[in-house]
């Protein structure tokens, strides 16, 4: 694996006090940690600000910030001092990016497409765009129907400013899979970042075709019409139909709902088109597969360096993300695959008791007992996992 050198120290300007009685001081306070990675040096910095009263996660890859990150606290851990918190979350916020490097190179060898896939989502939500680019581009080689993979690598050369890069790499994913309406979208998008226009139109409208409750694609015909209602004042219809997806859109945000009063000038729907990109925005899950992904990966190659507790706190903080309002189907299977690979730690407690000496007849029964209900848990969940057939 990849060498690692670690330096660490904790800045912290005031005594520390737990939970809200801390967070209602002005105190800032941070942790950081440099450690060096294959001929990269990465430094990890967790934040307290005080003005916000929020902790945020910062990286930076050879003395250059790549992102910036809220953290999301669990609530078994909030009762605990500032300290205490900002630590922990370094812990785990090193433990991802170290194994995500292992990851890399045991991939590199033995990987599938999907699991490159996978590492690629992580590495891009961390803003590591080279090193997402060679996840996907492997994705791809090993696999070129991967439908998804050409959205996520298109994404890395947007954010490196290569838009036509960016194109070309949907139009071939559009012809290999001309029935995936997330890449149609995605390439619309493209198209009218790049003023084609009509193309863009195009795509968004065999999108909806695809996909008949396609909310983000409500949203960008929105804007497509808005834009050419701006280019063509005489256009009276752009507006129109600018408001008739607009109103789609809504419709599927059952919290949000048009004002009483007939909308009908151009600022007053940009500004509602605005607001319901954010809400689409903030109810993007694409930050929580990407742990979620990587937690997968870690379990089938790094499950040495995976501890109980680190495993625990994933799932504590998926279910309670799940619960306060991301409760959606994809995030439900993965806490449920979830729970199935935790079992995996009893498992192995019972296995050990079962060969020790040092315990009672009621405790190896009930090890026994474990071992039979894990049995016939993986029995019926290795049907549904592709993972495990490697």
């Amino acid at each position: 694996m990849f060498g690692s050198e670690e330096t660490s120290h904790f800045d912290f300007w005031d005594s520390v006090e737990t939970g809200e009685e801390h967070y209602s001081s002005a105190v800032e306070a941070k942790v950081k940690e440099e450690i060096k990675l294959g001929e990269n040096n990465y430094e990890l910095e967790i934040v307290y600000d005080s003005a916000e009263k929020q902790i945020y996660s910062l990286l930076y890859r050879n003395n250059h910030l790549v992102s910036s990150q809220y953290v999301y606290i669990v609530t078994s851990e909030k009762d605990f001092g500032l300290n205490y918190q900002l630590e922990q979350i370094l812990k785990r916020e090193k433990e991802n990016l170290k194994a995500s490097w292992n990851l890399r190179e045991v991939l590199n060898k033995k990987g599938t497409a999907a699991e490159h896939n996978s590492l690629g989502l992580f590495f891009l939500d961390k803003g590591l765009d080279n090193e997402a680019a060679e996840q996907f581009e492997s994705a791809l080689k090993k696999s070129p129907p991967l439908s998804d993979t050409y959205k996520n690598l298109s994404s890395v050369y947007l954010r490196k400013g290569v838009p036509h890069k960016a194109l070309e790499l949907l139009e071939a994913g559009v012809k290999l899979n001309p029935t995936f309406a997330d890449l149609r979208n995605a390439l619309g998008w493209v198209y009218l970042e790049c003023q084609k226009r009509k193309e863009a139109f195009e795509q968004f409208t065999m999108a909806l075709e695809l996909n008949k409750n396609y909310a983000e694609v409500f949203l960008n015909l929105t804007l497509w019409y808005l834009q050419e209602s701006a280019n063509n004042p005489e256009n009276s219809q752009a507006l129109t139909q600018a408001i008739k997806y607009l109103r789609k859109a809504l419709s599927l945000d059952p919290e949000f709902s048009l004002p009483q009063d007939k909308i009908s000038e151009w600022e007053e729907i940009s500004k509602l088109y605005l607001i319901l990109k954010n809400r689409v925005a903030q109810k993007d899950t694409s930050h929580i597969k990407s742990i979620c992904e990587l937690y997968f990966l870690r379990f089938s190659y790094d499950r040495e360096n995976l501890t109980q507790p680190s495993w625990q706190y994933f799932l504590m903080e998926l279910n309670e993300k799940i619960e306060s309002g991301n409760d959606f189907p994809d995030l439900r299977n993965y806490l449920g695959m979830g729970y199935w690979y935790y079992s995996f730690f009893f498992l192995e407690k019972s296995h050990s008791i079962l060969r020790s000496d040092k315990f009672g007849k009621k405790l190896k029964n009930l090890a026994a007992l474990n071992l039979e209900v894990v049995d016939t848990l993986n029995k019926q969940l290795e049907k549904l996992n592709p993972r495990w057939e490697r």
